[in-house]
C-alpha cells in the first residue's frame, strides 16, 4: 500500500514544520511508503521557501506552487492531480485537521467496507459569506459525482483510494 498526501497551505508558514514532524511521525509508524504534496495556495508569506527547505531534507515531499491564490477547491485540485499513492488523504496543515486521525481513516478505506473516509464541520460560523458560499458549491458537486451520493464530499479532510479521488475530476 502506497499513500500519498495531499495538503494546500496559504499562509501557513509556522505550521509547516509542526504539521511535517506530525504526519512523517504519523505515516511512518504505519509502515507503509507515503509521499506528502504540499500545495502552496499563492502564499504571501515564507511558506514557500519554508516548504523548499524541508524538501531539500525530506525527498518524499512534492511541491506545487501557485502564482497567487486560486483557492481550496484549485489546490485539492492540483494536489489530486500529482498525487500517486493508493490512497490519497487530503488535508489543511493549519491545525484544523488533526493527522492524528490518518491511521483509522486509512483503515477504514484499507478494508474494502468503505471508499472513502472523511470528517464533518458541524458548521461554518465565522466564516464569511462568499467562502461559505464558494465549499457549498465545491462539495456540491463533489458529492454529485461521487458513486455512493449519501457520503459525497462534503469535507477536506478525508481518505480516499486513489481511484476514487481521480475520478471525482475524470483525472487519469
Amino acid at each position: 500500500m502506497n499513500q500519498g498526501a495531499v495538503w494546500q497551505d496559504p499562509d501557513e508558514e509556522s505550521a509547516i514544520p509542526v504539521f511535517h514532524e506530525d504526519a512523517v511521525r504519523i505515516c511512518t509508524s504505519l509502515n507503509k511508503r507515503f509521499e506528502i504534496v504540499f500545495v502552496n495556495d499563492g502564499s504571501t508569506d515564507n511558506t514557500l521557501k519554508v516548504i523548499k527547505n524541508l524538501a531539500k531534507q525530506d525527498n518524499r515531499i512534492h511541491l506545487i506552487s501557485f502564482s497567487r491564490n486560486f483557492g481550496k477547491e484549485a489546490a485539492i485540485f492540483a494536489g489530486l492531480q500529482a498525487a500517486q499513492g493508493d490512497y490519497i488523504v487530503t488535508l489543511d496543515v493549519d491545525g484544523q485537521d488533526p493527522p492524528s486521525l490518518i491511521p483509522d481513516m486509512l483503515e477504514a478505506v484499507a478494508s474494502g467496507e468503505y471508499d472513502c473516509a472523511g470528517t464533518r464541520r458541524v458548521n461554518r460560523i465565522g466564516e464569511p459569506p462568499v467562502r461559505s458560499s464558494f465549499a457549498r458549491r465545491f462539495y456540491a458537486v463533489m458529492k454529485k459525482n461521487h458513486r455512493n451520493r449519501d457520503s459525497g464530499w462534503r469535507t477536506g479532510f478525508r481518505v480516499d483510494e486513489q481511484e476514487i479521488s481521480r475520478g471525482y475530476f475524470g483525472i487519469t
